[in-house]
């Protein structure tokens, strides 16, 4: 015979223009009328784990976690985040660093978007807020990586033991590996060149061609 359930509590999720999210929760309890609602109060990360702890056993909770924030969007094995423009190093091979005289300790980056589907590919977005499906994407400016944004990592093991692993271990993968070739068609100018504007001023985006993918959104289909 199935077991009898009822309701208990109800959460709703809020969206901000922006793409951020917002959850409060409620107690639901029988009234005469069938059921009444209490009063809603913000769900914390604290209540969130409280309420994972009334679901399964201990092996399933393992399996459980909460997505980092700059994850965009995933389905099935396809998962899409993103990375803030920054400041950071061009880790290559001794060979590339000599053909390139690409020498400064850091380049201003663009912010990236990522897709992990079994394979990498990244791409440029001119943005500094959090992408959404209608932004613009542009082919990345990289050794090691095609037009269509697929990348070369080598060696590298993605951990796709779940989403927060797939993420981590990506973006690592992507920011340590070495860039080895010395050839790329993926903009309007030369790497070299771009990168040497990247050494101290802002990144050049409007050096950089369209994205085959076209807008994030295209990334799920």
């Amino acid at each position: 015979m199935p077991k009898a359930f009822k309701p208990v509590q109800e959460l709703i999720i809020y969206r901000s223009d922006d793409g951020d999210h917002h959850i409060q929760t409620a107690p639901l309890f029988p009234s005469s009328s069938g059921v009444r609602r209490g009063a809603f109060t913000e769900l914390t990360t604290r209540r969130m784990r409280t309420l994972l702890d009334r679901f399964g056993s201990a092996a399933t909770r393992r399996n459980i976690g909460f997505l980092p924030e700059n994850i965009l969007g995933f389905e099935g094995n396809n998962v899409i985040w993103w990375v803030q423009a920054d400041k950071r190093p061009l880790i290559m091979t001794d060979q590339l660093r000599k053909a390139t005289a690409l020498t400064a300790p850091v380049y201003n980056w663009p912010a990236l978007v990522f897709k992990y589907n079994g394979y990498l590919n990244v791409y440029v977005a001119n943005t500094k807020k959090r992408p959404t499906p209608e932004t613009r994407l542009l082919a990345a400016p990289f050794w090691n990586t095609q037009l269509s944004g697929n990348v070369c990592l080598g060696t590298a093991r993605i951990d796709d033991s779940d989403i927060g692993s797939i993420v981590k271990s990506a973006t690592d993968a992507f920011f340590n590996a070495d860039f080895t070739h010395t050839g790329s068609a993926n903009a309007k100018r030369s790497l070299n060149e771009i990168w040497s504007i990247a050494a101290d001023k802002p990144f050049p985006y409007r050096y950089l061609h369209k994205s085959p993918a076209i807008t994030v959104g295209n990334l799920f289909k």
